[in-house]
């Protein structure tokens, strides 16, 4: 494998340092993504202010992140972000995980991006797949052996007591893998990807077009429009030609109203309560940004069946206020 250039972000969202070397810890690359820059609704990002890139950031001798030469928590510093992401935008420290997006370390060799493309544009499910252990499987049956561990983990631990909504969940997993297997586009009208395909598909036919023509660039984009007179998704539901597992008064509710079985429910309900501090929440974690303290404030829910109703929605009802909470929470 070819390593073409390491780069870290000592600055979230800002501009990135080239490094020769990297010292990588449990939590990434050391010195990555140390310092993040806040908004009054929770961390801005490049994607949408993208001014920021233009903002120059790199680690200093003494390890300190530096922002356009001045270090992050100098008045120098904070001007510079604030002149590329508006009046109201700050530098923070925080070196808890969430800080990233999506992984503290992704390496993705050139040939599993390959294999990656390969499959995604295979829409007959039948590219095989090199495994390290020297098998050659389709993505379905890496599905088929995920579902069987699924099936062998709700036998070890529930035996005949399985409940309904697990033993549906199951079902349908299996009978759209046999289809995808069998014929995927039996499926049109029970899975997204396969009823877009088929519909497309009749416009190009019918029309005599090819997969670049723009009139099939715009069906893709009416396909999700969520528009229920524009949308095509929807005006296939109204003909009866695509199926729900949810009616429409359950998909209003779930909007606004989490699951209260699990931990998404202390998620959405501190999102509900306490939107303006909120700085981020994922998975596993709900980070507050409170006034009067230096550093932000991890609440971890790591658990999924803790952070329900029944666990947290009293505290949450006599929490007015996140710095309530997280006192609550913490003792301190």
């Amino acid at each position: 494998m070819f390593v073409a250039g390491l780069w870290r972000y000592p600055v979230k969202s800002l501009a990135a340092e080239a490094l020769t070397t990297a010292q990588l810890t449990g939590d990434g690359v050391s010195g990555d993504r140390v310092v993040h820059v806040a908004g009054p609704h929770g961390p801005l990002r490049g994607r949408t202010r993208h001014g920021l890139l233009t903002v120059p950031a790199a680690t200093g001798p003494d390890g300190i992140p530096r922002v356009a030469g001045h270090p992050w928590d100098t008045p120098e510093a904070a001007q510079a972000v604030r002149a590329a992401a508006g009046p109201h935008a700050r530098l923070t420290a925080y070196r808890g995980p969430e800080r990233f997006d999506i992984l503290n370390l992704l390496i993705a060799t050139d040939g599993a991006v390959a294999e990656l493309r390969a499959v995604s544009h295979d829409p007959t499910c039948r590219h095989p797949i090199q495994l390290r252990d020297g098998r050659r499987l389709t993505a379905v049956q890496v599905q088929m052996e995920y579902l069987e561990l699924a099936r062998k983990y709700t036998q070890e631990r529930f035996g005949g007591d399985v409940d309904d909504l697990t033993s549906d969940v199951l079902d349908r997993w299996e009978s759209a893998l046999v289809m995808l297997a069998d014929d995927p586009m039996g499926l049109a009208g029970q899975l997204d990807w396969v009823t877009k395909l088929q519909l497309m598909d009749g416009y190009r036919t019918r029309d005599g077009i090819g997969w670049n023509h723009p009139r099939l660039q715009l069906v893709d984009l009416q396909y999700s429009d969520v528009r229920s007179g524009r949308g095509l998704y929807n005006k296939l539901f109204a003909a009866g030609r695509m199926e729900r597992l949810l009616d429409e008064r359950d998909i209003r509710a779930a909007v606004t109203n989490p699951p209260e079985d699990t931990r998404a429910y202390f998620r959405g309900r501190c999102l509900q309560q306490y939107p303006d501090s909120v700085a981020a929440a994922s998975w596993d974690s709900v980070i507050f940004d409170i006034p009067g303290r230096e550093s932000l404030q991890r609440v971890p829910t790591l658990e999924p069946l803790r952070g329900t109703k029944a666990h947290v929605g009293e505290l949450l009802d006599r929490c007015a206020t996140a710095a309530e909470l997280v006192t609550a929470l913490t003792g301190k």
